[in-house]
């Protein structure tokens, strides 16, 4: 996105969704996808077919007022999807998962 458009989109008013990035554990096939439901910042780990012997957890950074802290979801196996959101009026910062072969 143009830094221009950044600085001045909030003197006009106007507000701006920029996507938080998205990070996955190099130690496995899952990844991480940013999303919102409705006005809700969120994120979902997912595994590709046949990681049904992997586990996974997505891990949400959100913000408020200064305030920051981190919300996880379920752990789960690899044929189920780990889904996280951050409460009303609260920003997404980062998102990012866990995971690992079962042992």
């Amino acid at each position: 996105m143009n830094p221009r458009i950044l600085m001045i989109a909030p003197l006009l008013g106007l507000a701006l969704s920029v996507p938080a990035p998205a990070t996955a554990d190099p130690l496995g096939p899952c990844y991480v996808l940013t999303m919102a439901i409705g006005e809700r910042e969120g994120a979902r780990s997912i595994c590709p077919p046949a990681t049904w012997r992997h586990w996974h957890q997505v891990h949400v950074t959100c913000s408020f007022a200064g305030s920051t802290w981190t919300e996880s979801g379920p752990m789960v196996g690899g044929t189920s999807v780990s889904e996280v959101l951050c409460g009303d009026r609260e920003l997404r910062r980062r998102a990012w998962n866990t995971q690992g072969p079962d042992e």
